[in-house]
């Protein structure tokens, strides 16, 4: 069970990077502005190539209910990490996505 932790990605073993990432994940890591900016532009470049509408605010509500299973009007670290990986085109690693998170659910941010 602790090898499937950090196994992220179910591939049967463990890479560099899930071994690193799931040493810093759990600790509420936040990113500098220049590395936030870059994942974000990651995101938004994955979301763009996708094809997921961005612009319509309508569609956009509906993923959101969608991913937010517990129907609390919020999304949780969980329910973001399927967000981000279903509708992004991109490889992005889970400790970055926690960063995302992180700064997004800062108290008074939202």
């Amino acid at each position: 069970q602790l090898f499937k932790y950090y196994d992220f990605d179910g591939a049967g073993m463990v890479s560099f990077e899930e071994f690193v990432d799931s040493l810093r994940i759990k600790q509420h890591f936040v990113a500098s502005n220049d590395e936030l900016q870059a994942i974000m532009k990651i995101i938004s470049d994955g979301f763009i190539d996708r094809g997921t509408p961005l612009g319509n605010p309508n569609k956009m509500r509906s993923y959101f209910e969608r991913y937010d299973t517990a129907h609390t009007g919020e999304i949780e670290l969980p329910e973001f990490t399927k967000v981000i990986k279903d509708l992004c085109d991109m490889h992005i690693t889970e400790f970055d996505i926690e960063l995302v998170y992180n700064y997004f659910s800062k108290p008074g941010l939202v």
